[in-house]
């Protein structure tokens, strides 16, 4: 302190001098701290928006791909149905066929000829539409459902064979009748036996049909899962 006062007593005007430079040492050592820190702020804000710029384009691309992804999963399931849809309707437009043969009054074999070969576009359009049905849901296949499909072909595929060998014996007792040799009893006796066997795979086609219905439904059910 003696020290300070002698140099302030012997040069005032160098002590003012030093105090000066001291000052304005320590003010401009402040001053490049706030600027430093001023820098430092607005790198790191340039960072936190870079950072948050990446985020909400990485967010958006994400909302994009699962739209698509929501997308592409609405397209399959309803793929899906269509299959399931197009695999009953084929066979039942099928067994239907079967009937219109077997209720048509039939009165010569050309006539069978045609509807017969119109059952087996049937038949053909349904083993089509079962291959598709495997090839779209084989992950939904298990032995019940692959019995109920097979039973229900089978069951089909005997009605057709069925309906088309009676219908030809009921076109030649129509032939027969018109040439008298056999009478009306005879002729209504073949009829009856084709109605009563024709009956007999019905009831069990509608066991068949209504089993296969309950687990294509299932299957419907679990693909909405």
């Amino acid at each position: 302190m003696e020290d300070n006062l002698e140099i302030f007593l012997k040069s005032p005007w160098l002590y003012f001098v030093g105090l000066i430079l001291a000052g304005g040492f320590f003010f401009f050592k402040r001053k490049f701290e706030n600027l430093a820190d001023k820098d430092d702020v607005a790198s790191i804000t340039r960072e936190v928006e870079s950072v948050k710029n990446e985020f909400n384009n990485d967010l958006e691309k994400l909302k994009t791909n699962l739209d698509i992804l929501k997308s592409n999963k609405i397209n399959l399931i309803n793929e899906k149905r269509k299959v399931i849809n197009e695999f009953w309707s084929s066979l039942n437009a099928w067994d239907n066929e079967i009937d219109s043969v077997f209720y048509s009054n039939l009165k010569s074999s050309s006539e069978l000829y045609i509807l017969q070969n119109k059952l087996s576009g049937f038949e053909k359009d349904f083993k089509n539409k079962k291959s598709i049905l495997n090839l779209y849901l084989y992950e939904y296949f298990d032995i019940k459902l692959i019995k109920c499909i097979n039973e229900v072909q089978i069951l089909v595929m005997e009605k057709g064979y069925f309906v088309k060998s009676k219908a030809a014996e009921v076109v030649k007792s129509s032939l027969k009748l018109e040439l008298s040799e056999i009478n009306i009893d005879e002729y209504n006796n073949v009829l009856d036996g084709y109605i009563e066997e024709k009956n007999v795979f019905n009831v069990e086609l509608i066991k068949e049909f209504t089993k296969l219905k309950e687990e294509l439904f299932l299957i419907l059910n679990k693909i909405h899962q």
